[in-house]
């Protein structure tokens, strides 16, 4: 039912207001333009004027309905109106606020106090004021916890510890006596200064009031202060204040986040013997480590280059949920190469390779440089199967359009010479050539020398002698027949090798096999080869 200015006019506002009442609650208002009410349809904004001209501001929607009158703080003003009630239809303006449940603070649902005194300095939408306002001071300590606790649940802790201290500092208007604080608005009153920031030396200060209250602070306390101390990577005063936990009642010893701040605290500070004492400290007493603490400890030992104590700590770690970071795994493998710690690169490695891979897994590409030191901490080493992880690595990492480089090549082949498993060597070689067997830089003459980048394979040709020599030619001779393909490269390494071991007629007879047998032609490292046997043993002819 629509109201006509006329009757605004003829009756005044207060009029209004009567003749309003006997109408439906559901009436909609289309159109008022009259002191000192004022509405614009189209830009659905209101505004209050109180009668000597001051202007009040407050969001309402287009759709009202009036009750009886009511008294309501509508500003941040000192002036209250009299006015109608005026019940905002809420969904037009903004949706109705979950009720949040932070863990370890006590929780309660349904409207929240909208404080009059010092809390609220504008009409916040995202806060669910009662009808009435009271006096902070009136509360009892569970209304108090529950309006505290709806303030850190709404991440605005300045609020909660504004109402601690006023509360704290006022008489109790219904009892004529001191507000004293229990144990548990204390707990919430330290976990508000911790959000804001305030340091472990202004919480040990909240805690001997605490203290002097005859409230010895219990684990919840405890952990408050850990997380200060935290903050400020000071690990020795947070092992004084664990000691001293553990020295307390058995409200306050320590539990798995005590255990899990200190540990990541000393891993931190590279304090790492410190933290592994915890580390097992915590396991023993049956405590969970996290995620967290598991990759600090990782991470702390791979740049102090203790890879024996992550070798150790990775092999207790049966949960794949704790596997450590990425990032972490890759920076123990480059510190197991430092070192040559062959058992910790391949666990690092099998780690990497174990990761899900998924659309929001992030991939890690190899460096050469960290593959190729790897594959010398192997060949180093001898460790066969560790070549193995790391050249399936680099050809998952680099794909089929690219070559690994040439050093790669060689590193590869060092390794399988070094554990003596030349078929795997020779193989490395013939991949090599196919890689870079039509180069035709300078550099060519290098890469395939038996002089330098195969010298390993030589040596490992030459290992046993005489019978060492002759198991490595037939071994290419088998390969010719199965149809493989033979590079020339490796046969010189053979006809080096006997030159190497003063058996020119072996290097000769191993020189004429290049073109009778494997149907090749010799290159200058093959005349080398022959020639550095022939010097050795002065035969010129």
């Amino acid at each position: 039912m629509a109201v006509s200015r006329a009757l605004l006019k003829r009756c005044g506002f207060r009029g209004y207001i009567r003749k309003l009442q006997l109408l439906p609650y559901s009436c909609q208002i289309s159109h008022i333009s009259s002191h000192p009410f004022q509405f614009s349809h189209k830009q659905q904004q209101c505004s209050l004027l109180d009668f000597h001209g001051a202007v009040a501001p407050a969001p309402v929607a287009a759709a009202f309905s009036f009750n009886q009158i009511h008294t309501r703080n509508l500003s941040t003003t000192s002036v209250v109106l009299q006015l109608p009630q005026i019940q905002p239809d809420v969904a037009s303006f903004h949706q109705e606020q979950p009720s949040i449940q932070p863990h370890g603070n006590p929780s309660f649902s349904g409207e929240q106090g909208f404080f009059k005194h010092g809390f609220s300095a504008a009409y916040d939408s995202n806060f669910s004021h009662s009808a009435v306002p009271f006096e902070i001071a009136s509360l009892d300590m569970q209304t108090l916890g529950r309006e505290m606790n709806t303030c850190l649940a709404r991440e605005n802790p300045m609020e909660a510890v504004k109402m601690f201290e006023e509360w704290k500092s006022a008489v109790n208007g219904k009892t004529g006596q001191d507000n004293l604080p229990n144990r548990a608005l204390f707990n919430l009153y330290l976990h508000s200064r911790l959000k804001l920031g305030a340091s472990y030396q202004d919480l040990c200060n909240v805690v001997k009031e605490m203290e002097d209250a005859d409230m010895p602070p219990d684990l919840q306390v405890y952990n408050f202060l850990l997380r200060a101390i935290f903050r400020q990577r000071d690990s020795l005063t947070a092992e004084t204040l664990l000691a001293k936990m553990e020295q307390s009642g058995i409200e306050a010893q320590p539990d798995g986040d005590s255990y899990n701040l200190l540990v990541v605290l000393c891993a931190l500070d590279k304090r790492i013997d410190s933290a592994l004492k915890y580390f097992q400290t915590m396991l023993r007493k049956g405590f969970e480590p996290s995620k967290m603490t598991i990759n600090e400890v990782i991470l702390a030992a791979s740049r102090l280059h203790h890879t024996r104590v992550a070798v150790a700590l990775l092999t207790e770690i049966q949960d794949a949920d704790k596997i450590p970071m990425l990032t972490t795994c890759a920076e123990l493998l480059v510190a197991a190469a430092d070192v040559d710690d062959a058992e910790c690169a391949s666990l690092a490695l099998d780690l990497i390779r174990q990761r899900p891979t998924g659309k929001f897994t992030p991939s890690l590409m190899f460096d050469e440089g960290t593959l190729l030191a790897v594959l010398s901490t192997a060949a180093r080493k001898g460790d066969g199967a560790l070549t193995d992880k790391v050249w399936d690595t680099l050809v998952k990492s680099l794909g089929d359009q690219q070559h690994p480089s040439p050093a790669l090549y060689h590193a590869r082949i060092h390794a399988h010479s070094a554990a003596g498993n030349l078929t795997a060597a020779f193989c490395g070689v013939e991949e090599l050539q196919s890689a870079y067997g039509k180069l035709e830089d300078d550099t060519n003459g290098q890469i395939f020398s038996p002089f330098s980048s195969l010298r390993p394979l030589v040596l490992a040709c030459l290992r046993g002698g005489a019978e060492s020599l002759d198991a490595a030619y037939y071994l290419l001779e088998e390969f010719h027949a199965k149809k493989h393909v033979i590079a020339l490269a490796s046969i010189n390494c053979i006809i080096l090798g006997c030159s190497n071991a003063w058996d020119v007629d072996r290097a000769y007879q191993t020189f004429q096999s290049i073109g009778s047998v494997f149907a090749l032609r010799p290159d200058v490292h093959s005349y080398n080869a022959l020639i550095a046997g022939l010097a050795k043993t002065k035969q010129r002819q």
